[in-house]
């Protein structure tokens, strides 16, 4: 809190931008999920996704600030 926002924040912000696999080899859910699809996936047509998961991820913290502000976590 010395820092001038809890421990929640970082703490979500992680939370929800751990997912991203916006390279092949850096989820091991992605990798997994590719594993049960037996290559009849390509990494190419899912990687789009990622990113459209990236831009709403950063979105949604944005859209948290005030409400964070509210509660008084910042």
């Amino acid at each position: 809190i010395a820092a001038g926002m809890h421990p929640f924040i970082p703490g979500f912000i992680a939370l929800v931008t751990v997912n991203v696999y916006n390279a092949s080899y850096n989820n091991g859910t992605y990798i997994t999920a590719m594993a049960a699809a037996d290559g009849m996936v390509q990494y190419g047509s899912t990687s789009k996704m990622s990113w459209v998961y990236t831009l709403a991820c950063i979105v949604g913290c944005i859209c948290c600030v005030p409400m964070w502000k509210v509660f008084g976590l910042m």
